[in-house]
């Protein structure tokens, strides 16, 4: 097998800059059982900034500003973190998912493009610029190392993957060079074509795809994808594509690929040159063979395929739109606007919420008061909102069976009723959300007196008042009994009043006698050992 000389593989590779320029990476962060719709994340150079694509709507459902150019984005396997490149910037802007803001910026070096998380999250992988691979440590958020791949002076650095087990990166770089993760060490370089771009492995860790601009051996304009085993680190199968491929994308199951076609060279006779293509490749997998296209409007960029395998993302930079593909029809179903221009994508499948917390508030009231509750998750609902499941083993408060947190909202209220209790007690609210439990204690006290007003509060000796007592929460069953007096002999009261159940007040009757000069008595009232008062003026 000839293969071009160095220094035209290099002359050839910067022929491709045009495209791979138009070329976004990818990344299917794959998920647990129980899991709420995916979000396409897809980077935007024009507008510095990311937008989300709720996958459940296809609708925009928000947008987050990071570097300058961001080309690429990549997530931790929790799904925590989103990691994109910004390639005007020269660094990584890491977002927390959850809140969907920027946790940092790292200073990465020239030109950061593909990037890729190793499964335990630990490192990020992001190619830069002269043939160099920065390695970022996650929980520091800075640049540990660079590691020199591929051929230097080569120019930009392509597409890279990790291996399922996290032990290797594979480069696209003049060669694909392999990464030794333990040791950040180039342990093979491997002939996979004359121009690289983009590499995927499928699920099982078996085999590398490296879509190919200029052929294998013999320079070539008619592109390929080609296999390496990385068992042996050697080519195994090269599968003909017929145009300059970009962003390759494997389906999660390992059956098939998807891989961007990006410029085909036609020769008329009177000229020749590459001319945009825009059609997205369907590869089989299990025969290694070309057995579909898809027509898109324009070039296609990044890919990302659902974790279903049943719809492919596809950001198309020159209409500033996503367009998805149904994968059992293969055909184009949707497109999504968005506000930048899109280069890469990736696909975050994310966890449930998780329940983070239960207030109320206020924490304590009177019997027959109501409180209310607040249910708080760990990050945004989805579509459809989310369903918090209430409950309480006492019998002086009602609550609803569930409270839904509506989509794209971190919490909810919900209203606690009580009812009036003899003696104070404490009753737990209980809310439940995918084997998550949290409580929340609410103190419900027996009523007492709030207040004694008087009408009129003064009058002429001989004239008679009514005096209201009115409590804090209503009476309970049998009622409240609040003792009365005065201080005075010159305003005389009933010993008691009874506040019927259910009621929050009584009134009482006040007799006075003609006095010689202004006086003053105090009306008290008192139950379950709180006493208010009032002063009633009795002018002679």
């Amino acid at each position: 097998m000839k293969h071009l000389p160095l220094s035209l593989i290099s002359s050839r590779c910067k022929i491709t800059n045009a495209f791979t320029a138009a070329v976004a990476g990818l990344l299917i962060l794959t998920g647990t059982a129980a899991q709420s719709q995916p979000y396409a994340y897809v980077t935007q150079s024009g507008a510095a900034s990311v937008s989300l694509i709720d996958t459940a709507t296809n609708l925009v459902a928000g947008t987050i500003a990071v570097g300058v150019n961001p080309t690429r984005v990549a997530f931790n396997p929790a799904g925590t973190r989103a990691y994109v490149s910004n390639t005007g910037s020269d660094s990584v802007s890491v977002i927390d998912t959850a809140t969907r803001s920027v946790l940092a910026n790292i200073a990465v070096g020239d030109g950061p493009g593909y990037l890729a998380v190793t499964p335990n999250g630990e490192r990020v992988y992001v190619a830069l610029a002269g043939g160099l691979v920065g390695v970022l440590d996650t929980a520091s958020n800075t640049l540990m190392t660079t590691v020199t791949v591929g051929t230097p002076g080569l120019g930009g650095t392509g597409g890279l993957a990790v291996t399922p087990d996290g032990s290797r990166v594979y480069v696209a770089s003049g060669y694909v060079s392999v990464i030794e993760t333990a040791s950040n060490t180039v342990i093979a370089n491997i002939i996979a074509g004359n121009a690289p771009i983009d590499v995927a492995i499928t699920p099982d860790g078996t085999r590398a795809y490296v879509t190919n601009a200029f052929g294998l051996g013999e320079f070539s304009f008619d592109g390929q994808v080609v296999e390496v085993n990385i068992a042996t680190n050697s080519v195994s199968d090269v599968i003909g594509f017929w145009s300059v491929p970009g962003s390759i994308a494997i389906s999660p199951d390992g059956t098939h690929a998807y891989v961007a076609a990006v410029a085909r060279w036609v020769d008329t006779g009177y000229g020749a040159a590459f001319i945009p293509d825009r059609w997205v490749g369907v590869i089989d997998l299990t025969t290694n063979t070309l057995t579909n296209f898809v027509l898109m409007t324009k070039t296609a960029a990044g890919i990302g395929v659902t974790q279903d395998g049943s719809r492919v993302y596809v950001a198309i930079r020159l209409s500033n739109t996503v367009q998805v593909i149904d994968t059992a029809t293969n055909a184009v179903t949707a497109a999504v606007a968005v506000p930048g221009t899109p280069t890469g994508l990736g696909i975050l499948i994310t966890p449930p919420p998780v329940l983070l917390g239960l207030t109320v508030s206020p924490s304590s009231v009177a019997g027959g008061k109501e409180s209310v509750g607040t249910v708080t998750l760990d990050r945004w609902a989805p579509t459809g909102g989310t369903a918090v499941n209430l409950s309480s083993k006492s019998l002086y408060v009602s609550i609803p069976a569930t409270v839904v947190v509506p989509a794209g909202a971190l919490s909810t209220t919900f209203t606690i009723g009580t009812i009036p209790v003899t003696s104070q007690t404490t009753a737990n609210i209980r809310a439940t959300l995918n084997g998550t439990l949290v409580k929340a204690p609410l103190t419900i006290k027996r009523a007492v007196p709030k207040s004694v007003t008087l009408a009129p509060a003064r009058l002429v000796g001989g004239a008679a008042s009514t005096g209201t007592v009115t409590l804090t929460g209503p009476a309970p069953a049998g009622g409240i009994l609040v003792a009365l007096s005065s201080s005075h002999g010159a305003a005389s009261v009933a010993p008691s009043v009874l506040v019927p159940a259910g009621d929050l007040s009584a009134s009482f009757s006040i007799a006075t006698i003609p006095v010689a000069v202004l006086t003053k008595p105090i009306i008290k009232a008192t139950a379950n050992g709180i006493s208010k008062t009032v002063v009633l003026k009795i002018d002679p």
